[in-house]
């Protein structure tokens, strides 16, 4: 079976992770899996040398995606409102050039699309279009995160294009039902020419991946809370500075918050000036980026903490945290409840300070409980792999 996946990108996120799990884990060696992505796609460089036996096919688009970026990158933002209007024009010429790379291929390969929110990258969208023009039998688009709506401008070309890709698909995967449900509450597709699957996500816990050490000299006289990922607005690291500010001083003298992963500059010195104004600079550490796997970091955390304020498609850091046996705080918001059971993890409403405090002060006052309670999860919640498994059984449906 020959396999293409394709994805478009300019950041990093859940969907390297996703793609690594994959394609790492894949068991039926052979299979010929061909990974397509754009050359400046900065996730994929960073999980390029962990990829096995995968060919890559480097590809540019003329998406319009690829133009957003440009204008991000060179301070044009302001021209994004008349972008709209060339979003026709982009998304042809990238059909037709995906037309070119895809017109001599087996018309049994399978093509999976994956793409980060919906519509997200067009050029996601493209490729499964021209894989229709070309006639390959099977067009899967991977949906990973939360749906926009249509906004007024391009209201009409939004509809126009839910309808052609809905005639285009054999298959709609999504990561979680909370990722589907906003597909269908806010876009037009028609359910009736496609197949819809919801695939959870799932990771492998490596052994390796136990014995490195980190945060060592802190872990003697600190309790590690850590918040993993991007710093964006939505992440809500502010309503958990907040709620380490409300906690008794016995509690507080405990506890270090660890912010790791990527932040820039203006985020970085508003949460620093919030800490100091709040009087609890002390406990809060930037680490920055850290090149050390996930799976590493959090082993090496005494509780992890999912603030997220809006929409998390899936949630791969309380994943992890769940599977290394690590004691979870994780706001209720989107897909969080299909796989994380609140019996053994503490979930909260969105921004609700008062409770983040509430919960951080009954952990820290009582660890060894909570550690001891996340151990016995962990134990519970260990199954076996079978997302690529899974994946494998829809590319060989032949219905």
């Amino acid at each position: 079976m020959n396999v293409i996946i394709y994805y478009e990108q300019f950041s990093f996120g859940g969907v390297d992770k996703h793609l690594c799990e994959l394609v790492n884990n894949w068991k039926n060696k052979k299979d010929n899996i061909t990974i397509v992505t754009n050359r400046n796609n900065k996730g994929f460089q960073k999980i390029r040398n962990s990829l096995k036996k995968t060919k890559i096919v480097y590809f540019n688009s003329y998406s319009y995606s690829y133009f957003i970026d440009f204008l991000y990158k060179n301070n044009l933002s302001f021209l994004r409102f008349l972008s709209y209007f060339f979003q026709p024009i982009f998304l042809f010429l990238s059909i037709g050039k995906f037309i070119f790379l895809l017109k001599d291929i087996n018309k049994n390969t399978i093509i999976m699309s994956s793409n980060g929110s919906y519509p997200g990258s067009w050029a996601n969208i493209a490729i499964i279009l021209a894989a229709k023009f070309c006639k390959i039998r099977k067009r899967i688009l991977l949906i990973h995160h939360e749906s926009s709506y249509s906004n007024i401008i391009s209201w009409v070309f939004a509809f126009f294009i839910d309808k052609i890709l809905s005639r285009s698909l054999t298959h709609l995967i999504c990561v979680s039902k909370a990722t589907l449900n906003t597909i269908k509450k806010r876009r037009n597709l028609n359910y009736n020419y496609f197949k819809t699957q919801i695939i959870h996500n799932d990771i492998k816990i490596l052994e390796k991946n136990l014995k490195k050490k980190l945060f060592v000299s802190l872990k003697k006289k600190y309790c590690l809370f850590g918040i993993l990922g991007r710093a964006d607005a939505y992440k809500g690291h502010e309503d958990v500075l907040y709620a380490i500010s409300q906690i008794d001083l016995k509690y507080r003298n405990k506890i270090k918050l660890m912010l790791i992963g990527l932040i820039d500059f203006g985020r970085k010195k508003f949460l620093k000036d919030l800490s100091i104004k709040l009087g609890i600079k002390k406990n809060i550490i930037f680490t920055g980026y850290l090149s050390s796997d996930s799976q590493i970091i959090i082993n090496n955390l005494d509780v992890v903490i999912m603030s997220t304020r809006d929409f998390e498609g899936f949630g791969y850091t309380a994943l992890e945290a769940i599977k290394l046996g690590k004691p979870l705080i994780t706001t209720d918001v989107g897909a969080i409840k299909e796989f994380v059971d609140p019996r053994y993890a503490e979930i909260i409403k969105p921004k609700k300070v008062k409770e983040f405090a509430l919960v951080i002060s009954k952990i820290i006052s009582r660890i060894k409980y909570y550690k001891k309670r996340a151990a016995i999860y962990k134990k519970k919640y260990n199954k076996k792999f079978e997302v690529s498994e899974t994946y494998r059984s829809v590319f060989v449906d032949r219905n």
